[in-house]
């Protein structure tokens, strides 16, 4: 495995991890509640730029041909794209399925399933 590979393992799982904060609910008073929003927030964009940042720099890495990243860099949207529609589509109703009488539960085990590795 090599060194970019495994410190983008790093922060995957980090962000991961961290997206199971945004779905629990840690009942505090209003202004505690709005705290922990923020920092989750701070949180999850600054591990996604660590993720992002450095997986958009690897076309560059991959080929100097200007032709050859415009196409690798079309099908890196075009699958993030047909990624977020399929979370679109599935994760309202697994919520609600999983949720039954309670929403929150819900989201905890459809987030929760979704970062687990497969």
């Amino acid at each position: 495995m090599g060194k970019v590979q495994a410190i983008h393992s790093l922060w995957c799982s980090s962000i991961g991890g961290d997206g199971g904060t945004f779905v629990y609910d840690p009942r505090l008073c209003i202004l505690g509640e709005s705290r922990y929003a923020y920092l989750t927030f701070i949180l999850f964009m600054f591990l996604y730029s660590t993720v992002n940042i450095p997986y958009t720099a690897l076309l560059g890495v991959m080929t100097a041909d200007p032709v050859e990243r415009t196409s690798a860099s079309s099908f890196k949207f075009v699958g993030a794209y047909l990624g977020g529609i399929v979370v679109s589509m599935t994760v309202l109703p697994f919520a609600a399925h999983f949720g039954h009488a309670s929403p929150q539960k819900g989201w905890q085990i459809t987030m929760g399933s979704t970062q687990s590795p497969l």
